[in-house]
């Protein structure tokens, strides 16, 4: 049997690379029409527009249906990990957030009273299960809201149960549930695993209940700080929220609620005391119709603020504006979508002046660390930088982040102009993605290092994949950095294989 699955799970993972290549350009096209739709323009360009954004939210419907059959753990009966409850749900709000934004649906996240927080378990059976689930709820059945519930009882069973109300039409039987591709799934892993899925009609809703066998990990969680900083949230009460409030307090943060960037401070305000620490964090989707809202956080002297979920496209321009000079990033932090756990607590521990030891969870290790790297090493400053990126707005995300670090960035769309620009000038470091419109990374840089003068010179991929790091390192590149990366990821490349 073995040997029958493993064909089917390369091609499974072949089909995972492909679905993040063209997830990229996708994204780019949303991104523009997004901007260009915003100018004054004329109704028929405007419908244009409309339908160029529907189509394109269409494939990438089609995309996370290849993606959820592409999990690295395909391979095993049960694919049991070590894993992190609150990170497995941010992967599955990640893979579903852009159906949900398309259907404007909602998703909550409740969890009972002291649900463990670290597990070895098939992480990621759950996940895929969770996201099947959730996309059925808002293409099928055209549920405005779901609820997700998340229990575990004395015997190491996790249960979960997704509530789907709102749905614009009524609610079928559960037996022609039964008969969707995406419950036949959903059921078929759950068998495997021999657990079965749970459906009922709830007036004009649906109850998905299913429970998995895990064991808990004796790892350190919600144990309280001395003296307890305070984070106060403002959100949308939806999912993101959720999560950012359950890690904050799984990291020994007492958590509060507000309404508005005002009340977060009034409530720090009288909460916090002079031996205390307080930081406010914003969903920017609560303030996505007054985007300028963070500039005041700059100006004013009040407790330190962080805004998550940033659009890339924002993002790029709020780099722009945020001056280079640590005065101004002393009270304000910035975190893209999608915004990853260990990027708001690095944002955290560098407002707050906190080390990662002094949290009672462990995020950080030698491989992944997010503490920002300050000052920027002096041998960096000045240097000289290829980057090799046919995606304009990846482009622009890299050029800005290289920019403050006093890092001069040429840029090359296709490997041709790479190869010719390399030719022409010496550059101190490069930038590889891999799939390029004229030909891949992987030949550009074996190209590049015939050169004499690029022998030892670093090489670093950029790419969407995370399965292709052996052939970057064959082909002669020094290091492996996959999207979305943060800004001290791109710089800590730079040291490392300046180092090397």
């Amino acid at each position: 049997m073995d040997k029958n699955k493993r064909p089917a799970a390369s091609l499974l993972a072949f089909m995972a690379d492909l679905h993040h290549e063209i997830r990229s350009p996708v994204n780019t096209i949303l991104n523009m029409t997004e901007l260009a739709s915003k100018e004054a323009v004329p109704p028929p360009v405007r419908h244009y527009f409309d339908t160029i954004e529907k189509s394109a939210n269409s494939l990438l419907t089609i995309l996370d249906d290849i993606i959820e059959l592409s999990q690295d753990d395909m391979d095993s009966a049960t694919g049991n990990q070590q894993f992190g409850l609150t990170d497995l749900l941010e992967d599955m709000k990640e893979t579903i957030e852009g159906p949900m934004k398309a259907r404007k649906a909602n998703m909550t996240l409740s969890f009972e009273k002291d649900v463990p927080e670290w597990f070895s378990g098939p992480r990621g059976r759950i996940r895929q299960i969770l996201t099947q689930i959730s996309n059925y709820c808002m293409r099928q059945l055209a549920s405005g809201d779901i609820k997700l519930d998340v229990t575990c009882d004395n015997t190491n069973r996790l249960e979960f149960t997704l509530f789907a109300t709102g749905c614009a039409m009524e609610a079928p039987q559960p037996k022609d549930i039964f008969r969707n591709p995406r419950i036949l799934i959903c059921q078929r892993l759950l068998v495997e695993l021999g657990h079965d899925l749970s459906i009922e009609r709830t007036g004009n809703g649906v109850a998905f209940s299913f429970g998995l066998n895990v064991q808990p990990i004796n790892r350190p969680w919600g144990e309280p700080i001395f003296p307890v900083p305070v984070a106060c949230i403002v959100g949308t009460q939806g999912i993101s929220s959720s999560l950012v409030s359950r890690r904050l307090m799984g990291c020994g943060f007492k958590v509060k609620q507000a309404s508005s960037i005002g009340n977060a401070q009034r409530i720090l305000d009288e909460e916090v005391s002079k031996s205390q620490k307080g930081v406010t964090l914003v969903d920017w989707e609560v303030i996505k119709d007054k985007p300028d809202a963070w500039k005041p956080c700059q100006a004013k002297a009040m407790h330190p603020v962080i805004f998550f979920d940033i659009p890339a496209i924002r993002m790029m321009h709020i780099s722009a504006e945020v001056s280079e000079t640590a005065k101004d990033r002393r009270k304000t932090g910035f975190v893209m979508a999608p915004s990853k756990g260990r990027q708001i607590i690095s944002e955290l521990l560098r407002l707050l002046k906190m080390e990662p030891g002094q949290l009672s969870c462990v995020f950080f290790n030698e491989d992944d660390s997010e503490e920002e790297i300050t000052p920027v090493p002096e041998d960096l400053k000045g240097m000289k930088v290829l980057v090799v990126e046919d995606d304009r707005i990846n482009q622009r995300i890299v050029v800005e982040l290289l920019k403050k670090f006093n890092i001069k960035p040429v840029v090359a769309s296709s490997g041709k102009s790479a190869l010719n620009a390399a030719k022409k000038h010496y550059f101190d470091a490069i930038f590889m993605d891999i799939n390029l419109p004229d030909t891949d990374g992987y030949r550009v840089t074996e190209e590049i290092r015939k050169m004499e003068r690029y022998r030892s010179t670093p090489i670093i991929a950029l790419t969407a994949s995370t399965k292709n790091r052996k052939l970057c390192m064959e082909a002669g590149m020094n290091h492996f950095l996959s999207k979305p990366y943060s800004e001290t990821k791109l710089l800590r490349s730079l040291i490392t294989t300046r180092k090397a």
